[in-house]
């Protein structure tokens, strides 16, 4: 019976982990990698725009206000590389992430306020930024099937500006080897081997 019991509480407990959390990676352009290890979308700046931009998402999580509301955040990084002569600035009242999946509807997702300051990468720098997305409709991490992330990167000259929407959807990150289990990611991501692998999603 105790056996019974603690086969139970394990079981709850991988469903609850599996419920809480999910990870994401670009459907484009993925040639590169977050400082977390996360698959990146690269993106090469068009002239009179010198430079790189790297983005990735570390996966959405669930949370709790101060307030005690709970809700669920995607967290999404950047880094902006200037190897140019002007500086290069991303601004996060110029990100969005929309046409969040869920089956067959879509959603959106607000910022977590208070924005970041603007990061502004000057010429032979790279600057970052980071920014986490509260999903509407009280959806839950495992919800999520993909979504969009709209941004735009601008020069010295206000004119001068490449926007760019990059598609994402769930991810796994390769299997480990057999008999291995590993959790990289310290707020989401299970897993464990047992003659094979499993992940949850």
């Amino acid at each position: 019976m105790q056996m019974l019991k603690a086969s139970l509480l394990v079981a709850v407990s991988l469903l609850a982990s599996c419920s809480s959390n999910r990870m994401f990676a670009p459907r484009e352009s993925r040639n590169g990698s977050g400082p977390t290890g996360m698959q990146a979308a690269v993106y090469a700046l068009p002239s009179p725009l010198a430079g790189e931009v790297r983005l990735w998402c570390d996966g959405a999580r669930r949370t709790t206000t101060p307030d005690g509301v709970e809700q669920t955040e995607l967290l999404l990084g950047f880094e902006l590389e200037n190897p140019g002569s002007g500086p290069l600035r991303l601004d996060p009242a110029h990100i969005a992430v929309h046409a969040v999946a869920s089956g067959t509807d879509r959603t959106e997702a607000s910022p977590l306020l208070p924005l970041p300051p603007v990061a502004e990468a000057a010429p032979g720098t790279t600057a970052s930024l980071g920014l986490a997305f509260v999903l509407a409709n009280g959806l839950y991490p495992r919800d999520v099937e993909g979504f969009e992330l709209h941004w735009r990167v601008e020069g010295a000259d206000p004119a001068a500006s490449y926007a760019q929407v990059t598609p994402f959807q769930t991810w796994l990150p390769d299997p480990p080897s057999r008999y291995y289990w590993r959790d990289p990611w310290p707020w989401w991501g299970f897993g464990f081997g047992y003659s094979g692998y499993y992940w949850c999603r």
